[in-house]
């Protein structure tokens, strides 16, 4: 059964094992005595060694690109992890890393990797092939994968030219930023042969076959992150904001508070906070103010920019204005505090995710779908009923969105549903990932909650939604590959019943920052029997399976 690490971004990470009856428990301890906390970002489980047990890499983000941070490569031996990061080359110090993407670029049995990350000197993303059981080397340069010098989110794998082979997409902001075809090396840019329309604000990408025509489409999860300002009464003792700075000269926000209300602006510079009529500086970000002391009333005339925070005493309420600045913060009373009004809140209008379906030709046409905006997304049957369905992680920058699930009406059309896995206000909406945890045939989701907190303190929690599941039927294949790489990555599935084929890509289950679990899943509806699975591996082989029975997991060798 499946564990879970979770990174924790700076923080001490998780390692949940599985205890087999639907529980898990933290080993964390048990592997992480002496190591720092680091500026984490995504990882992945996969075979490095070829020795039967998963390994994990991680990427760490360099000290958010302003020093050196070493990646993570805890090699698995008979369950304990120990860090092997720098005696395999992967430790890339200056490398801003944020999602790390396993595949076997050359044909060779060994896994390879691109570590995706923004840009530094330095510190580019790269390219890593395996020469030997124990030791990587950086070749994107002699391999073709040449990238602007841009901030890379993530790179993952899909065919979208229909050609049998998995595509490498490596992502930004902009999507598509730039797409390869690996079957050759020097690897070929395909970006423009495609002709998939131009994307903005992009947060994380999604490839699976949602009509069920056999073709791989997209869906491009869109929020325009940290530019929007919004103002939130989270609870009756907090109010939280964030006013960006996108040109507009002021943004305010005003509330009523019983008691002296705490200030806390996110690590704001002291000398950027002006209090009270005379701009009396505070002696750090975080404060609390009293309406009766005379230096915090009133606001000082607008003429450095900074924020300017004051009590006003005509109308009774407290004023905090951002001039020409961005700031995140929040202000809280443990007896009550109200929200008021808000001001100069103009957002540019977002745009949402978009569907868009593969044709067949090096074409592909938007499907129309209910607006969402997406930090996170994942693809998968999660009613087994045959067809393709998404789930959605929204977010806000004070207050954190329901998240959604958009069930598929087996034609590429979508609607959102009730799911329980809405989620909660608590933090910001960060990541999904998605595994059948307890082995019952549904597709169950981990969602976590904690990007962009500071300086909300009570951070969002993780959570596990169970998939109450039904009475569809389902099947789910491990690939095992000899020639082709340990978990068969670059491998695609296809599952015949009913007179339904459906398709599935053995991609790893990359997406930004986040893996889901690489077991391939079906849904089969009621149907009873299994006529064919069809396995296309890398390596140019193939495999027949004739009257496959239903309701079970099992294992495929090349």
């Amino acid at each position: 059964m499946p564990d879970l690490w979770v990174g924790n971004h700076a923080n001490q990470p998780n390692l949940y094992i599985n205890n087999g009856d639907g529980t898990f428990t933290d080993a964390i301890n048990q592997y992480w005595a002496g190591l720092p906390n680091a500026d984490t970002h995504g990882a992945v489980w996969t075979d490095l060694d070829r020795d039967g047990a998963l390994d994990l890499v991680e990427l760490v983000g360099a000290q958010s690109g302003v020093g050196a941070g070493s990646n993570h490569v805890f090699m698995n031996q008979a369950g304990s992890f120990i860090n092997q990061a720098q005696a395999k080359g992967l430790d890339y110090p200056l490398g801003r890393g944020r999602t790390p993407l396993p595949a076997d670029f050359n044909q060779d049995g060994r896994t390879d990797f691109v570590f995706s990350g923004f840009y530094r000197a330095g510190g580019a993303t790269e390219l890593f092939m395996q020469d030997t059981y124990t030791s990587f080397s950086p070749q994107a340069a002699s391999q073709g994968m040449t990238l602007p010098t841009q901030a890379h989110k993530s790179a993952q794998l899909a065919d979208l030219n229909n050609d049998n082979t998995l595509d490498l997409i490596v992502n930004s902001y902009n999507f598509p930023h730039r797409i390869f075809d690996p079957r050759t090396l020097p690897m070929t840019v395909i970006t423009k042969s495609l002709n998939i329309p131009t994307n903005t604000s992009v947060q994380d990408v999604v490839f699976a076959d949602f009509n069920n025509d056999l073709y791989t489409d997209i869906y491009v999860a869109s929020y325009p992150e940290r530019r929007l300002s919004e103002v939130a009464q989270f609870s009756t003792t907090e109010v939280r904001f964030r006013l960006t700075n996108d040109g507009t000269q002021t943004k305010g926000v005003t509330f009523t508070s019983t008691t002296s209300p705490t200030f806390d602006l996110g690590g704001t510079l002291a000398n950027a906070i002006f209090i009270g009529h005379a701009a009396t500086l505070p002696q750090a970000s975080t404060f609390t103010l009293n309406a009766q002391d005379p230096y915090a009333q009133g606001i000082a005339p607008l003429t450095t920019p900074g924020i300017y925070i004051g009590f006003n005493t005509v109308s009774q309420a407290w004023e905090v204005t951002a001039f020409k600045t961005t700031l995140q913060g929040n202000a809280t009373n443990p007896s009550s505090l109200n929200l008021l009004t808000s001001s100069g809140l103009s957002n540019p209008i977002p745009t949402p995710s978009r569907l868009f379906l593969n044709l067949g030709n090096n074409t592909f046409a938007e499907q129309p779908i209910p607006a969402t905006f997406g930090r996170s997304a994942v693809a998968g049957d999660f009613d087994n009923d045959m067809d393709i369905d998404l789930y959605i992680v929204e977010s806000g920058t004070a207050l954190n969105k329901p998240n959604v699930l958009l069930l598929n009406d087996g034609t590429g059309g979508f609607q959102k549903v009730a799911s329980g896995a809405e989620g909660t206000i608590q933090g910001i909406g960060d990541s999904v990932s998605m595994a059948d945890y307890d082995q019952d045939g549904y597709l169950d989701l981990f969602v976590s909650n904690g990007e962009g907190l500071r300086p909300f303190i009570n951070l969002g929690p993780q959570q596990l939604f169970h998939n109450q599941g039904g009475s569809n039927h389902w099947l789910e294949i491990d690939l095992q590959g000899t020639s082709s790489q340990a978990e068969g990555i670059g491998t695609i599935v296809y599952v015949t019943s009913g007179g339904v084929t459906q398709k599935r890509e053995q991609n790893a289950g990359i997406h930004k920052n986040t893996q889901n679990h690489a077991r391939l899943h079906f849904g089969l509806a009621q149907n009873t029997n299994i006529d064919t699975v069809t396995v296309l591996w890398p390596s140019g082989k193939t495999t027949f399976l004739n009257n496959v029975g239903i309701d079970q997991i099992i294992n495929i060798q090349e």
